[in-house]
This record gives structure tokens, sequence and C-alpha cells, in this order.
């Protein structure tokens, strides 16, 4: 995906698949085109953890499975250089475990971001606690 970046000036806008920053931010200096690259990337990387991970949700939520987003993806920080973490929740054999991880997977194949899969089962409650503080 980041190969496929481009970077265009249209009708006073710059527009990097499809984020957009005033010529006006470029000009004044708030902005310059290293850093309008940068957040394009990190928007369009933003936008396919997003969708990713929804589809992963809703195939969990189809099998019963109980999963909650965490670290910067929920607290809207996710970057150029985050990867996506997962809180599975509830007690898992071995059999459920593998077929998680394999959703997971599957879905995220070929998106190029790492993923945390973390089992709540595999961690103290406090643990948890503090990481469900900002999921959505």
């Amino acid at each position: 995906m980041m190969g496929s970046v481009w970077f265009t000036i249209v009708g006073g806008t710059c527009d990097c698949l499809g984020i957009v920053a005033t010529l006006a931010e470029l000009r004044e200096g708030r902005m310059n085109k290293i850093d309008a690259l940068i957040r394009c990337r990190a928007d369009a990387r933003r936008r396919t953890a997003h969708s990713r991970v929804e589809r992963i949700l809703q195939s969990a939520t189809h099998l019963g499975i109980d999963i909650s987003v965490v670290g910067s993806l929920a607290k809207d920080r996710f970057g150029v250089h985050s990867d996506i973490d997962l809180l599975v929740h509830g007690k898992t054999d071995p059999a459920r475990r593998a077929m998680i991880e394999r959703l997971v997977a599957d879905n995220l194949r070929g998106a190029d971001i790492p993923y945390d899969l973390i089992f709540a089962s595999d961690i103290s409650p406090e643990r948890v606690r503090e990481l469900l503080h900002d999921c959505v």
C-alpha cells in the first residue's frame, strides 16, 4: 500500500489518497510536502486498519467471540508505525485460540500492518483493565 501513495495538487488542495491539506498550509509553512505525505500515508494506513478490524469484529461477533480494540487504534493515535492491538475476552481452549488466530491473520493478510493478539486469560485482570481503559 505504501508504494501506491500519490500526491497531487488540484483545485487549491493537495490530495493524497483522499486526504486533503490546503495549499495555504503548505505555503504558510504549517505543513511541508514531506509532512503532508506522512499524514497521507498515516491516514491511508489508519483507514486500512479500521476497515480490516471492522471485518474481524463482525466475524468474531458472528462466531460468539468477544474482541476489543485496544492501543493506538482505539485511542485514535494510530500512525505510520503503529500496530493493531486486539484483546480477546474469555477463556479459550487451544482449538478456539487457533481459530481466533486464523480469523485475525486471514483478515489482516496483505494489509502490511503488524498486530498483537492478546488473550485476556493470559494476563492479569489489572492489565486487562489497563488495556480497556481507552478502548473502543
